[in-house]
């Protein structure tokens, strides 16, 4: 987690030790306001699959070997190696039909910071015309409206774990990122993988509530975030490597910690 997450953990934190001052209310109202603030731990899935081509022109990577034909051998282009998870955050506002089950609406942001990867090795006429492909990806932006249920189950405790399901739709931006070889000094070459699109999406979360019985609680959790595959961009310096003529990126899979605050009214 960067140094933002925790500093919104530790304000959130802070909250919560203030809550068990608070008075209670006799007749608690059902509707509430949740901040949440976390932090991805994991990404699964790949952006595209392993590759062996020929290239009929190198001169889409460096202008110095326009008309080589050359090969390129390209390893599989996982989200984890491109991008590092920065934070997450969201607004909830939910409606309690009675102690234990509760359906909610949220809408949230998520950030993934680009990363520079070796993306596989290109090779052109002579032995010296052989060098890495370097990938340096572009930070990416997650929107995402979702609606869900919660199911909370009693203890006699203030502390009682929790499960819900929620399904929605995230506006993610297009992948993108510049290409260079290792031995070229041309200027790097912008390339698209995805446009910006507006994809289906699931969770499934689990954790435990802290609920002292006033107009204050404490959520921690787990989630498991499902966002479907983006449209491709069929970039013409990915079709000239041999990528972009199918679409074989696959589904991204994020599993964020995050705390929540909890306000009724």
């Amino acid at each position: 987690m960067n140094t933002r997450t925790f500093q919104t953990l530790a304000i959130l934190g802070c909250c919560a030790a203030a809550a068990g001052t608070a008075q209670a209310s006799d007749q608690p109202d059902p509707w509430s306001v949740a901040l949440i603030a976390g932090d991805s731990m994991a990404l699964h899935g790949s952006l595209r699959a392993p590759l062996k081509t020929t290239v009929a022109d190198l001169g889409a990577l460096d202008p110095a070997m326009v008309g080589q034909a050359g090969t390129a051998d390209l390893h599989r282009l996982r989200y984890d190696r491109l991008f590092n998870p920065d934070f997450n955050a969201g607004l909830e506002l939910g409606y309690a039909f009675d102690d234990a089950l509760q359906a909610y609406g949220r809408i949230g942001y998520g950030h993934l910071d680009g990363r520079v990867r070796d993306i596989g090795q290109v090779a052109g006429e002579s032995p010296a015309d052989v060098g890495e492909l370097r990938a340096h990806m572009n930070d990416v932006h997650d929107e995402s409206l979702e609606a869900g249920a919660r199911y909370t189950w009693q203890t006699g405790s203030d502390w009682r774990p929790y499960a819900g399901v929620a399904l929605g739709a995230d506006r993610v931006d297009g992948m993108r990122g510049s290409l260079t070889l290792q031995a070229a000094s041309a200027v790097p070459e912008h390339v698209r993988f995805t446009r910006g699109d507006t994809v289906f999406s699931q969770s499934l979360e689990t954790g435990v509530e802290y609920d002292p019985g006033n107009n204050f609680g404490l959520r921690i959790g787990v989630e498991a975030d499902h966002s479907g595959v983006a449209s491709n961009a069929h970039d013409p310096k990915l079709l000239a490597l041999g990528y972009d003529r199918d679409n074989d990126a696959q589904a991204r899979w994020a599993f964020p910690v995050a705390v929540a605050a909890t306000w009724r009214f």
